[in-house]
């Protein structure tokens, strides 16, 4: 089956299909919705700012939140790679 979002961006709606559940795509395009009212909020009085540059700002904004929470996750995957071999090597010693 498939789904269909809307989010409304600067006064105008837009519609895409999705391709996974609808309570994560809802979630997703509330996250955008929130984080263009921050830049929104943050250029106000800034008329020079385009709408396009705040879209700019938007997807810097997620790509670097992306960036940091896929480095913390290869350091954690990292971190329990070296527990898992030394608690591999402990058992081995203790069988032999």
């Amino acid at each position: 089956m498939d789904d269909h979002i809307t989010v409304n961006i600067f006064g105008q709606s837009f519609t895409f299909q999705t391709d996974t559940n609808s309570g994560l795509a809802q979630e997703v395009s509330q996250a955008l919705v929130s984080e263009v009212k921050k830049v929104q909020e943050a250029y106000a009085g800034q008329p020079q700012v385009s709408q396009v540059a705040m879209l700019v700002a938007v997807a810097l904004n997620f790509a670097q939140e992306n960036t940091l929470l896929r480095n913390t996750q290869l350091q954690l995957e990292k971190e329990l790679k070296g527990r898992s071999q030394r608690l591999l090597q402990m058992l081995e010693v203790s069988q032999s």
